[in-house]
């Protein structure tokens, strides 16, 4: 119970943390360099990400050998694993096989979107796993992979107020609790801060940390505050479901534009 109170608490603090929010530059911009905030930038769903065939965006679109990079990646995915399944027991968690969910996402808003999919296989019985794949260059890296759990372990998709993206993965258990935001800085796949907090009394929680230092609680809302979440999506808790019409139309995308943009 108290764990899913310190979740709400966060919850309502990010909340409240969004009007509050009036940055005159990311907060994980590495050289604090001043910046306006973007307009026209891509959204985190599943394909507005791209940029449009027809776009006039001054930064060039996908090459068609980055769309193929991540088709490859999601049909191997599914060849291998198949498409997500969910198989129900009375008294037990849902059981998941295949591939679960897939996304185009552009975590450092620099309109050329990362590839992430969700999938389950024998490795992790009940749970399942996130992966973060990069188009550089001429081949498709991946950045990291997360495991996640039918309780205790779940994973969102956070955007702050300059629409750079973060997989906040965070675990609850009994009374402590852990939390990383990871995204890309400066080209490279890293944690951008990371929170947590642990406790011996049912009442109050006792020790805070941020980035493996210890803090007084008020430094811990406010490191959680610099982020300027404005807004939050879940990708599991629990499980999820299946999204099979998202990943047949993803995959369907991807081999169009790789096939059709010159």
């Amino acid at each position: 119970m108290k764990t899913r109170i310190l979740s709400l608490a966060l919850a309502a603090f990010l909340l409240f943390g969004m009007t509050a929010c009036d940055y005159t530059s990311s907060p994980i911009a590495s050289d604090n360099s001043q910046m306006e905030t973007p307009t026209n930038v891509p959204s985190t769903s599943l394909l507005p990400s791209i940029v449009p065939d027809d776009s006039e965006a001054e930064t060039a679109p996908m090459s068609p050998a980055a769309y193929r990079a991540y088709y490859d990646i999601l049909k191997a995915a599914v060849d291998e694993c198949g498409f997500g399944v969910i198989e129900q027991h009375e008294n037990l968690p849902n059981l998941y096989s295949g591939v679960i969910h897939a996304e185009l996402i552009d975590f450092n808003n620099d309109r050329l979107p990362e590839f992430l999919y969700v999938y389950a296989d024998d490795s992790l019985l009940y749970g399942a796993h996130i992966a973060v794949y990069e188009y550089n260059s001429d081949s498709a890296e991946l950045l990291g992979t997360f495991d996640v759990w039918p309780t205790h372990v779940g994973a969102d998709i956070d955007i702050d107020q300059y629409n750079f993206a973060y997989l906040h993965h965070y675990s609850l258990y009994s009374f402590d609790s852990e939390d990383s935001y990871y995204t890309l800085i400066d080209g490279k796949w890293t944690s951008a801060l990371e929170l947590s907090s642990t406790s011996d009394d049912f009442d109050e929680l006792d020790e805070w940390f941020v980035n493996g230092s210890q803090v007084h609680k008020h430094d811990y809302y406010n490191a959680l505050e610099t982020l300027c979440i404005v807004s939050s999506r879940q990708l599991w808790w629990g499980g999820r479901g299946v999204d099979l019409d998202t990943i047949h139309t993803l995959l369907a995308e991807l081999d169009r534009r790789a096939s059709s943009i010159s």
